[in-house]
């Protein structure tokens, strides 16, 4: 049951009291102050305001015409300018608008002197902080600080323009942890792991590999006039141009030259000629190449068969130059061995020149052989013209007798 006190002259405001039914009504439901001022479950001093409400308040406005507002909140001086509060029961959504009537919606502050507002969350960890997915058909701008997060994936920005837009994982929303994978930076550059990509794309990172997938083909070129580009077709063929280099992985060709002066394919190198630096500027510890010969003899050419193509060649065994001359033989990371069969003419020509010693001493020893024969071949003659005169006296004393 209820009973209305009189006015209380102490604190000037006319009180509802309520209380069980035939007792005494002790607490105050409702008082109306004075000054104006209304209160419901409160009253004296805690009367500050035009509608002072304690406890938990429900606000249930009829609206059986389904509009979307069912409560308006209107400024004293200006009516027209509101807040309007409300849920659409024909379209089943609630809703929060800012308004000046006659003249058009108005914005609508949260927190506007500071404070985090959470959406799908109680304990917001920065300014905006969702649960759940964002959809927007219109421009968002933002500023300051922004992350999204997602399943420990995030895309952060700073208020700092030379940081950009930074991609990358995080355990929670704190900044300390998170790991960055890819940078835009502001003036266009991206990085994927590369926190300050001075072009306009760096890749970088152990075991890094730059896939493109396109069914029309993959083109770089310089710039948007430059004719030298790079084509990528569906059937895996590569064509690099630039300048007067090219490739073609369909022909497996690298070409040096418009004209292919020089090439390497499937089958070898070819060129028109062979250069190898020489500058004696550039070494030391030169000296004299001796034994060339020993050396060449040592050496066994070999025919043979490659695995890869089946082809049937000839040339010589790495394991075995490099047995007779080190030098000659160089290992790669996996093992495999290599010759420079170019390097060969220097022992070939040392060789031949010590084959030209060896044959001018030939040349020289049978000269003497000749001179020896010679001489020879005179004296016989002599000791036949003097064995016929000596056969001719003895005829002539035989004859006489």
């Amino acid at each position: 049951w209820f009973q209305v006190n009189s006015v209380n002259a102490a604190t000037e405001r006319l009180s509802l009291y309520g209380g069980p039914l035939g007792g005494t009504a002790t607490t105050e439901m409702m008082s109306f102050g004075g000054n104006g001022y209304v209160g419901i479950g409160t009253g004296g001093a805690a009367l500050t305001s035009q509608l002072t409400v304690a406890g938990n308040t429900k606000v249930q406005v009829d609206n059986a015409s389904g509009a979307p507002f069912n409560l308006m909140i209107a400024g004293q001086s200006n009516p027209n300018q509101q807040l309007l509060i409300g849920y659409n029961t024909t379209s089943d959504f609630g809703s929060i608008q800012a308004i000046k009537q006659t003249v058009a919606p108005m914005p609508l502050a949260l927190n506007p002197v500071g404070g985090s507002v959470g959406v799908g969350t109680t304990a917001p960890q920065s300014t905006l902080h969702t649960i759940g997915h964002i959809s927007a058909s219109t421009d968002i701008g933002l500023s300051g600080f922004v992350q999204l997060w997602s399943d420990n994936a995030i895309i952060w920005k700073t208020g700092n323009p030379n940081l950009g837009l930074r991609f990358g994982t995080a355990t929670n929303l704190g900044a300390a942890s998170y790991v960055q994978n890819m940078l835009i930076k502001d003036n266009g550059n991206v990085g994927i792991g590369n926190n300050n990509p001075t072009d306009k794309l760096e890749v970088n990172g152990p075991g890094t590999f730059l896939n493109i997938f396109n069914d029309h083909g993959v083109r770089v070129k310089a710039d948007a006039g430059n004719a030298n580009a790079i084509y990528q077709f569906t059937n895996n063929a590569v064509t690099v141009q630039w300048g007067a280099i090219s490739m073609d992985s369909a022909t497996m060709r690298f070409v040096i030259g418009s004209t292919a002066q020089a090439y390497v394919d499937g089958t070898g190198m070819n060129a028109v000629a062979y250069y190898y630096s020489s500058d004696e500027r550039l070494k030391k510890n030169i000296s004299p190449l001796n034994d060339a010969l020993d050396r060449i003899v040592n050496l066994q050419g070999k025919e043979f068969v490659w695995k890869e193509t089946g082809k049937k060649d000839l040339g010589f065994i790495a394991q075995e130059v490099e047995k007779v001359e080190p030098t000659l033989v160089k290992t790669d990371s996996k093992g495999f061995k290599s010759v420079a069969y170019g390097n060969i003419t220097a022992i070939v020509v040392e060789a031949i020149k010590e084959l030209k010693d060896m044959v001018m001493k030939l040349i020289s020893d049978q000269d003497h052989v000749n001179e020896e024969l010679e001489l020879l071949k005179q004296e016989n003659k002599l000791l036949k013209e003097r064995l016929n005169l000596i056969e001719q006296r003895q005829s002539q004393q035989e004859r006489k007798k």
